[in-house]
């Protein structure tokens, strides 16, 4: 087969920015029942200084349909009330950001934005389902400052295992952790 090049779209207004993925395992799992993701994604446009984001996914095998959230709790709002518990816990304790122990300059950088952390199912929408837990994905400010980047949280299963659905038990059960040949790991600097 021939390698073609694909057409070139023209510039947006904005110009060319960046758009990159970094794919990790820690945040992925693949079976014959479900197959998850959360990956890391940078999306910066010219200029722009934060764009540290999330894409993910969640599909149900073999019928290959997306599973939003909501579909994995038996009451829905009530499985968001109890992962919204567990990850506030999470940012209770304020962190570094990953920055050196001088972290005064931050001011309450870590402390998190009120509202985002509200059992609405669009402050959680960036989640996978993976061997340590239910997975969650928070861009950069959507939690806390946009000066420590992207946030991710793994909320374990056996606090969430009470309020999942038959579905949301049987793709939990299915997680399997995914393989990939060596060769990849190497290309791709991955452990």
């Amino acid at each position: 087969m021939k390698n073609e090049t694909l057409p070139r779209l023209p510039p947006s207004d904005v110009g060319d920015g960046i758009f990159n993925t970094k794919p990790e395992k820690k945040l992925m799992s693949a079976s014959t029942v479900v197959v998850s993701a959360l990956v890391p994604t940078t999306k910066l446009y010219p200029g722009g200084t934060a764009g540290s984001q999330w894409t993910s996914f969640t599909i149900e095998f073999p019928s290959g349909v997306l599973v939003p959230l909501g579909e994995l709790f038996s009451k829905p709002h009530t499985g968001l009330v109890a992962l919204a518990l567990a990850t506030r816990r999470y940012f209770s304790t304020p962190e570094d950001c990953g920055y050196p122990s001088d972290t005064k300059n931050l001011g309450n950088a870590t402390t998190p934005n009120p509202g985002s952390l509200a059992p609405d199912i669009a402050n959680y929408q960036n989640y996978a389902l993976t061997k340590t837990g239910l997975v969650i994905g928070f861009g950069d400010g959507q939690v806390i400052s946009p000066a420590c980047g992207a946030a991710v949280v793994t909320v374990p299963y056996s606090l969430l295992w009470q309020y999942l659905s038959p579905l949301g038990h049987r793709l939990v059960a299915g997680i399997r952790q995914p393989l990939f040949p060596r060769s990849y790991h190497l290309r791709h600097g991955l452990s």
